[in-house]
């Protein structure tokens, strides 16, 4: 009696486990990571919503400069005063991207619009292809557009550069381009 018992539960409970896992396999591919490009739009979205607070509300690009440099990430920061474009600094916050240590500082001007900083100690192959790829001074540009964003990757030295912003694409390009500097 007590095989039977077993026997008339043995093929239900493996069908179900069978279930299981075939749903456990879809969900995972189904999930897939998002991009970077996607995720630095995502993270621009968060400090628009106030979702992201920074670490640290300050104007002056040297004092946060100070503030990075103070957190031993394994890379100098650089914060420029964009001021005489109309962008005054907000602040930052300490942030990994792509696994990477980094950081994020955020520029905003009298009109409400933002862009969004990132540096990161990453690797170069990891951003994703693009058929707009900018050549300029010395530098690619490696342009990407999520939504109203505008999300432009670059290389400086062992350090990766990302500046999103949702104003007219071109802007966010020039900025970009005004904002490249060869490590010393």
């Amino acid at each position: 009696p007590a095989l039977t018992f077993t026997r008339r539960w043995l093929v239900p409970a493996l069908a179900a486990a069978a279930i299981l896992a075939v749903a456990a396999v879809l969900v995972t591919r189904s999930v897939r990571p998002l991009s970077l490009p996607a995720q630095a739009a995502r993270d621009y979205d968060a400090i628009a919503r106030g979702a992201v607070p920074l670490e640290v509300s300050v104007a002056d690009a040297a004092e946060l400069e100070r503030f990075f440099a103070a957190r031993g990430l394994g890379f100098p920061v650089r914060v420029l005063d964009l001021g005489m474009i109309g962008f005054t600094l907000e602040g930052g916050r300490v942030e990994p991207f792509d696994g990477h240590p980094g950081v994020l500082y955020v520029y905003r001007n009298a009109a409400g619009q933002r862009l969004v900083c990132r540096m990161y100690a990453g690797r170069p192959e990891r951003i994703p292809p693009t058929p707009d790829v900018r050549e300029h001074d010395g530098f690619r540009f490696h342009v990407f557009r999520e939504g109203e964003r505008t999300i432009v990757f670059w290389q400086e030295g062992a350090v990766i550069c990302v500046l999103v912003g949702a104003m007219p694409s071109e802007e966010v390009v020039a900025l970009a381009f005004a904002k490249a500097m060869k490590p010393a």
